[in-house]
């Protein structure tokens, strides 16, 4: 994978040398700034790309936002190795698939860390005294975070009710590889059944597993409702993902231009965040007219379900140790302070 992210790298390079204008004879250099993500057409993280590139391309006249989406560049562990070497000056990566690199990172990955409250999730994620903390982390590794955006709560669909806790018990549910997530369903009971994503509608449809969580827009665009009977909002985990840049790169800007930087992002964060809600508001009424019934834990089982998250925070600790043991506590604090 080296080699693959060093060629990559060279590449992207020798496009940025072909790309800037000749100033010699006065005339203002264009710069070229390479934006790495996973999103794809019409999803939020595609979106916020989009966003980020005419908030940017407004700012700064004399900069292109060259994007490179669908993990045109590779996946979340590459783009943060392209990001950290220069290869890109931009790019998005979810805290949940850079383990290996970031074991902190992975504590977002953990049921029921980002409350289901938009003022809360937002400022957690921005004045947090976990999110400064893994930030840190993260500058020391090379990047400098400019932004953190949540994809949007995950909920269950099943092709038989889950009305509380007891209900999960046995029950075969596709999650992704991550040891979280596992260990996010092996906390409720259920039987964590790792799937690859590109296979679930077929999962779903002969009965391999019974059940299976993904925000609602995800289970609309992807036709997983057309082979469920049930939605379950319980809201129980959210993928975050974190835009952010090389250190040389970021440092080469002035304090001005940085601090339109920071605005760009902020920019497009709040524009993303308007398209996911609403993306999930009309996947629910999709789903609704479909037919699906449409199941509203009562607080007395959400509590229950909340309090699974103990069995994944414990062996989280156990896979990130006392710095991310750290990190945990210090998001734990955060919920109850943002949440009162």
């Amino acid at each position: 994978m080296k080699k693959k992210i060093f060629a990559v790298t060279m590449i992207l390079a020798l496009v940025f040398t072909f790309c800037a204008c000749d100033s010699q004879n006065g005339e203002q250099t264009t710069r070229v700034w390479k934006f790495a993500h996973s999103g794809f057409g019409g999803d939020p993280l595609y979106a916020y790309g989009e966003f980020l590139k005419t908030a940017i391309e407004e700012e700064f006249d004399d900069v292109i936002l060259e994007i490179h989406p669908s993990e045109e560049l590779g996946n979340d562990d590459e783009r943060f190795e392209l990001a950290q070497s220069g290869g890109v000056e931009i790019a998005m990566i979810a805290s949940c698939f850079v383990g290996n690199t970031v074991p902190e990172a992975e504590v977002f990955g953990l049921s029921y860390m980002i409350p289901h409250d938009e003022e809360a999730a937002n400022k957690i994620l921005s004045d947090g005294k976990a999110i400064n903390k893994l930030n840190e982390k993260m500058h020391d590794l090379g990047v400098t975070v400019m932004d953190w955006f949540y994809e949007d709560w995950s909920c269950w669909s099943c092709n038989e009710p889950i009305r509380k806790l007891e209900d999960m018990k046995g029950k075969k549910i596709r999650c992704m590889s991550t040891s979280m997530d596992i260990a996010n369903l092996k906390g409720t009971g259920a039987i964590p059944t790792p799937i690859t994503f590109s296979e679930v509608y077929s999962a779903l449809q002969l009965g391999t597993v019974q059940g299976q969580g993904n925000p609602l827009a995800t289970m609309v665009s992807k036709k997983f409702y057309e082979v469920q009977d049930y939605v379950v909002l319980s809201y129980h985990e959210n993928v975050v993902d974190g835009m952010v840049c090389n250190n040389t790169f970021y440092d080469s800007l002035t304090a001005d231009e940085q601090i339109r930087l920071q605005s760009c992002f902020k920019k497009a964060n709040e524009q993303a965040s308007a398209v996911r809600n609403q993306m999930s508001e009309d996947a629910l009424q999709v789903m609704k007219d479909a037919g699906l019934e449409i199941i509203e834990l009562s607080d007395e089982e959400m509590e229950k379900f909340k309090a699974t998250s103990a069995y994944a925070q414990g062996e989280f600790i156990k896979a990130a140790g006392e710095p991310g043991k750290i990190i945990l506590d210090l998001l734990l604090e955060d919920i109850e302070t943002y949440t009162k």
